[in-house]
């Protein structure tokens, strides 16, 4: 049988994933209003699939479930304070405090199940530490893009957890559907009520919506790409190879805005890969180790 090189391998896929969502981190850059651009990167993406789907979306949102909602709310919350956080500082950094995710994954883990091996919380504990590093916290100056890339990652953690269940039970494409059709009704109802209703065609022009269109198209590749992932392996598993995003980033904020990260910055940034990894690398034994027992 004739395999898929990206679609049968989930760590091409999240690796794949990675760079698609450094991408997307870009148009926080602009000038346009955070909520105009997140109300954007749901809605492109949304008409294109409707479009695609124009067949299925009236039976793809009558199959929109309770724990979908949950999932697209915590994902609406990551997208403001990622945005929020990339306008403000570096996209080392913003991308950095997103990408606690997978440590915030781990966590939750340990809390849902009750079981805290010692390379979970060590990963942990070198991860928050490397947070710590990255916020570099003074009581007396509270940064706030930093406290809002770092809730970005904890709302992050959570969708993940949660299109982690759902990707078992229906498509990834449906999952795509849900997630920006759903997501395009708040952010819209959040620009309006934010007053900056007004501002979105008055401010829009062909140049930004070309980015903008460019850049939602990605999303979709990130998320349909996830999915599948996610179809194939835990959360837990993969979650540390969309850390790649902390490169990304790193390399397109030098390339296009000349953004060197200071040393602090980078030792965090190393500090979080290095505690994901850990967790990563030991969950994966740890699944390949009960698969060989089933199997036997």
């Amino acid at each position: 049988m004739k395999q898929n090189l990206i679609s049968d391998n989930p760590v091409m896929c999240v690796v794949m994933a990675s760079f698609l969502l450094a991408i997307t981190t870009l148009t926080g850059k602009s000038t346009l209003p955070v909520v105009i651009i997140v109300f954007m990167r749901f809605l492109i993406p949304a008409i294109i699939i409707m479009a695609k789907q124009s067949k299925n979306n009236i039976n793809a949102i009558k199959n929109i479930s309770g724990l979908t909602l949950v999932r697209v709310c915590f994902v609406v919350l990551s997208q403001y304070g990622l945005f929020y956080a990339v306008k403000y500082t570096t996209l080392l950094n913003a991308n950095a405090l997103l990408n606690t995710a997978p440590i915030f994954v781990v966590a939750i883990d340990m809390l849902m199940t009750k079981k805290a091996s010692a390379s979970k919380i060590i990963g942990v504990i070198i991860g928050f530490i490397g947070v710590c590093l990255c916020v570099k916290p003074n009581i007396h100056d509270v940064n706030l893009p930093i406290l809002m890339g770092l809730a970005a990652g904890f709302c992050w953690a959570m969708s993940n957890i949660l299109q982690n269940a759902l990707v078992k039970r229906m498509s990834s494409l449906d999952c795509a559907h849900h997630y920006y059709v759903i997501g395009s009704v708040i952010t819209f109802a959040v620009l309006a009520i934010s007053g900056n209703l007004h501002e979105l065609s008055a401010t829009l022009n062909w140049q930004q919506m070309l980015i903008i269109l460019t850049f939602s198209v990605s999303t979709i590749g990130f998320q349909l790409l996830v999915g599948t992932a996610y179809q194939k392996r835990t959360a837990a598993s993969l979650s540390g190879y969309l850390y790649l995003t902390v490169f990304w980033g790193a390399v397109l904020g030098w390339i296009f805005f000349n953004e060197t990260p200071d040393i602090l910055s980078v030792a965090g940034a190393l500090s979080i890969f290095a505690g994901i990894i850990i967790t990563s690398y030991f969950d994966r034994k740890r699944t390949m180790r009960m698969e060989a027992m089933q199997i036997t």
